[in-house]
């Protein structure tokens, strides 16, 4: 089947997902760009999936405790009770990832960020060059999401319960230019008044997402880590324990590239401005305590 008829398909089945951008039907950065092993062909928010540490800076130090704060400041870095996926369970979460990537170059990065499970499992089901999701790979994703995140080390808040649950078609914004998408309401009208006060300078680089989107950064980031699930999850919250699927969304700095997704972006003008206005509201702080690293760029929307 040619993609264009598939689109046309997918437009009658189930219009919800493919509205909102201006760019459907031609190539376009935000929306169709082709899938490749570099890290700059992928959208900003990959980034987060990207280690920028040296072999030599990994080393976890001696002596160090293995508490909640030494995992969040040492996010990037291997635990001695750390949770890996081994043998048969790499394999398959290394298909996966190159399975639900596929997906997101096929239907564009901007609507794979508000691409829910049943979207996804239907587009493995037609589109060319993929086979549907096997009983096996189903099977581990549903693992993967219903899993204690407390095993692998993540105390986060769990926001979408069921595999169901997702994004709101109608309570989803596309910004312009951006490839991303913000929650109608308050996400919307904090952004447009970051933009407005700090300044253009100021760019969104990830919204709402999904479970497919979470699915994908997750696995990627524990392809990366030779299917550590732990480190994964210090950088990553695991599929259902994001809050951008409730309206938090994520900040940069024009010209500052994949580092909006490290500690230098805390250096920047922009960041500086957000905390003289007093706008700054982490989710996940230095040293917190679950588990997570700093990001000074994830603006919390809603408690």
């Amino acid at each position: 089947m040619k993609r264009r008829n598939f689109l046309q398909i997918l437009t009658l089945t189930a219009p919800s997902l493919l509205t909102g951008c201006g760019h459907l039907g031609k190539l376009c950065a935000h929306c169709f760009a082709p899938s490749t092993s570099s890290t700059h062909d992928q959208p900003l928010d990959f980034a987060e999936t990207q280690s920028l540490k040296s072999s030599e800076e990994k080393a976890l130090p001696k002596n160090v405790k293995l508490d909640q704060q030494s995992r969040s400041h040492y996010f990037d870095r291997d635990f001695p009770d750390d949770i890996y996926a081994r043998g048969a369970e790499l394999e398959i979460l290394q298909r996966l990832a190159r399975k639900i990537g596929y997906i997101q170059s096929y239907v564009g990065h901007g609507h794979f960020n508000i691409l829910g499970w049943d979207e996804m499992i239907r587009f493995a089901a037609y589109a060319p060059g993929l086979s549907p999701f096997s009983t096996e790979e189903k099977a581990y994703l549903e693992g993967l999401f219903y899993a204690e995140a407390r095993r692998y080390g993540f105390m986060g808040e769990k926001i979408f319960k069921e595999l169901s649950h997702g994004v709101s078609k109608g309570h989803a914004y596309k910004v312009p230019y951006s490839g991303h998408y913000l929650k109608k309401g308050a996400s919307l009208e904090l952004y447009e008044k970051l933009r407005s006060d700090v300044g253009d300078q100021l760019v969104l680089t990830s919204g709402l997402r999904a479970l497919a989107k979470q699915f994908h950064l997750f696995l990627e980031k524990a392809r990366e880590t030779g299917g550590n699930l732990s480190r994964a999850s210090r950088s990553l919250a695991p599929p259902g324990y994001s809050f951008h699927g409730r309206g938090d969304f994520d900040i940069g700095m024009i010209g500052l590239g994949l580092e909006n997704f490290s500690d230098r972006f805390a250096d920047t003008e922009v960041y500086q401005k957000l905390i003289e206005l007093g706008y700054v509201d982490i989710r996940y702080t230095e040293g917190n305590l679950l588990g997570v690293r700093f990001e000074p760029w994830h603006i919390k929307v809603e408690s």
